[in-house]
């Protein structure tokens, strides 16, 4: 089972410099295989618009800063529900905490909090 947090967490050590592009590659392609029988459709969906991306960058679509600027929005977009609104929740930098939020995300599914205490 591969997590939308993994996702993210190997993103943006590609995106840090952390890890190189090849190995990012084959770490996300080893570790998707099957994603649809056991990981939540948020980590599917973002694995396959990642790799849907770095096919592109492969086949020449764009150079490797547009990938960059790609990957990192998906890296700093995160959806929720507030107050059973489906939101996207959009970090502006890395130095502040300011946020904008979209809402009418499609697809995020919402959930009843348990009461504190229970």
């Amino acid at each position: 089972m591969l997590s939308e947090l993994e996702i993210r967490s190997q993103l943006i050590g590609l995106l840090t410099d952390k890890i190189q592009l090849e190995e990012f590659h084959e770490w996300l392609s080893l570790n998707s295989v099957d994603m649809h029988l056991d990981s939540s459709e948020e980590a599917s969906a973002l694995a396959a618009e990642i790799q849907y991306l770095l096919v592109e960058y492969m086949n020449e679509s764009f150079d490797y800063e547009s990938l960059r600027q790609h990957l990192t929005r998906l890296a700093n977009n995160f959806h929720a529900v507030y107050f059973d609104t489906p939101v996207t929740v959009t970090a502006k930098s890395s130095n502040s905490s300011d946020v904008s939020t979209h809402s009418a995300y499609q697809d995020v599914p919402t959930w009843d909090p348990v009461p504190f205490g229970t």
